[in-house]
């Protein structure tokens, strides 16, 4: 069956450097943030990082399987033409790099 494609009017385009969700027996949620460094002007002062969250997609579990799957393909596809897509990772101080936890709800956040 042909099916016809259009934009919605309220069809934003976001950047994200992560993402977080669940599921609740019914659909999964996966809410988009970006990471924002401030940086103060004071060199004695550390930077802080705000976590703004830009967008939500809702997705049945078929439709979350189906994009899954998709998003596995593309990865594949450019590791096969760039090279390894490195895990997520926060950047503490000086090179240090903390490794996130399985139990973690965060799916990637990448600084």
């Amino acid at each position: 069956m042909p099916v016809r494609q259009r934009y919605s009017s309220e069809f934003r385009r976001v950047y994200s450097t992560g993402a977080l969700g669940g599921f609740d027996g019914y659909d999964f949620t996966l809410t988009f943030f970006r990471d924002n460094v401030k940086h103060p002007e004071k060199p004695d002062e550390a930077p802080s990082v705000e976590r703004e969250f830009v967008a939500e997609v809702v997705l049945p579990a078929a439709a979350l399987k189906e994009v899954a799957q998709w998003l596995l393909r593309n990865v594949d596809e450019i590791e096969q033409k760039h090279g390894p897509v490195h895990d997520a990772s926060v950047v503490l101080e000086a090179g240090q790099r903390e490794v996130r936890k399985a139990e973690n709800r965060t799916l990637a956040a990448y600084s």
